[in-house]
């Protein structure tokens, strides 16, 4: 693994927590995040952002990583090979460890960037009617994980073992933990202020947000992944989102909207 890319994270999780600690623990508006745990998140996320942006996308480390990506897409992660990512851009071997220590410091460098962007996802504004802002977020969320397949299967292999994936606990620490306190706990938080928000007018349900994202992630990554779907290597053909995106739609919607019986 990638010492420095595993202390960056390390210390980012160190400091969640230290701000966590400083942060308000009122009951949030999806509006108003000044003093609060996702004031916290929102800055490591600018940070995280900051670091990723200045990556040289003409650079031989940033053409390693697109290759690993389509070799993740392809072969899952255990069969990344420092080998093969030196023939697709035309390197020798040796040249590789330049740019990184080793083949796990590649995939690191493909988590970070996939947590970055995750963090960014459901920003849900209470100012726009709610089915249209529930579609919208979920159709962005589906855009984040069709055009970039390696990290659905980084996903999913994070939740295949026990525990987590070493390389993915050292940079966000357990998933179990991720929702409460960690890094991801931005996306629970501004979804259950959102359903809070609705929930009181009576649109949606009653619902617990970290069941309902657990729901929205699952759906997704198997809908991208199960067994009778060719293997995606390249960003799905736009005619294949569409139909995702609707499938998304129609699945969160029937589950928040309120029933005769509810």
């Amino acid at each position: 693994m990638s010492t420095v890319g595993s202390k960056r994270f390390c210390d980012t999780v160190t400091l969640v927590n230290c701000r966590r600690k400083q942060a308000s623990t009122s009951r949030l508006s999806t509006g108003s995040i000044k003093g609060s745990p996702l004031e916290s998140i929102e800055t490591i996320h600018a940070e995280l952002r900051k670091d990723l942006a200045s990556i040289n996308r003409r650079g031989t480390k940033y053409r390693l990583v697109q290759e690993a990506e389509r070799l993740i897409a392809l072969r899952g992660i255990n069969n990344l090979q420092i080998k093969d990512l030196a023939e697709a851009v035309d390197i020798r071997p040796p040249s590789v460890y330049k740019h990184f220590r080793n083949r796990e410091a590649v995939i690191d460098q493909i988590a970070r960037e996939f947590f970055a962007v995750l963090m960014d996802q459901l920003r849900l504004d209470t100012a726009r009617p709610w089915d249209k802002e529930l579609q919208y977020s979920l159709n962005k969320l589906c855009e984040m994980f069709a055009d970039r397949p390696a990290w659905v299967r980084i996903f999913l292999y994070d939740f295949s073992v026990p525990g987590g994936l070493e390389f993915i606990t050292a940079i966000i620490g357990p998933w179990q933990n991720q929702l409460q306190t960690g890094l991801l706990s931005g996306l629970r938080l501004r979804l259950q202020n959102w359903l809070t928000f609705w929930g009181e007018r009576g649109e949606v349900k009653n619902i617990d947000a970290d069941w309902l994202l657990n729901v929205i992630l699952g759906t997704l990554a198997l809908n991208l992944t199960w067994s009778d779907r060719p293997i995606q290597v390249a960003p799905l053909p736009r005619t294949e989102l569409k139909r995702l995106q609707l499938l998304m739609h129609t699945t969160v919607k029937s589950i928040i909207t309120p029933t005769a019986g509810d």
